[in-house]
């Protein structure tokens, strides 16, 4: 099964991030984790949905840059292949 998403993504990547309310709730988490303090189970809910969360955002704003740079680079290649300088791109 293939599962679709369409996406309208912002004109600035960089707002592809966690805010920074909710990416410093996440690293107080963890810091009370790491220095050994019991999380709740709701807080360690919390902090795993913010995980999985920031992570996929990362992966959207990957993927986007990605799709961004792509069309240059094809056409960079296009250019070096009229210049002779490698074979032309495939087509999609």
């Amino acid at each position: 099964m293939t599962l679709t998403l369409d996406v309208e993504l912002p004109d600035e990547l960089h707002q592809l991030r966690l805010p920074a309310a909710v990416a410093a709730r996440l690293q107080e988490l963890l810091d009370r984790q790491d220095s050994g303090q019991p999380l709740s189970s709701a807080e360690r809910e919390e902090a795993e949905g913010l995980v999985d969360l920031a992570e996929f955002l990362t992966l959207l704003r990957r993927r986007a840059e990605r799709l961004i740079s792509r069309p240059l680079m094809l056409a960079i290649r296009r250019e070096e292949a009229v210049r002779g300088r490698h074979p032309p791109p495939p087509v999609d």
